[in-house]
């Protein structure tokens, strides 16, 4: 199985949950990978990018409220 179809699958599960995280939390299976993230509707593109140097992001959080352990059970 490649990546990009175990990152369908997790995602499928994943939205059967209360969970509001979305499709950019799978970025994460690429590790330290960059990447860049394509949505176009059902459509997830995923390219690898290569770059001289480190980069770094600043997140910020758009107030969303998620209950890990109300997830998680869910997921049992």
């Amino acid at each position: 199985m490649s990546r990009r179809d175990e990152i369908k699958f997790t995602y499928l599960g994943k939205i059967t949950t209360p969970s509001p995280c979305g499709r950019m939390d799978q970025a994460c299976a690429y590790g330290n990978q960059p990447i860049a993230i394509i949505f176009d509707g059902d459509v997830t593109e995923v390219i690898e990018l290569k770059v001289p140097k480190d980069l770094f992001f600043v997140i910020v959080d758009l107030a969303t409220h998620k209950n890990t352990q109300v997830f998680l059970s869910k997921l049992n």
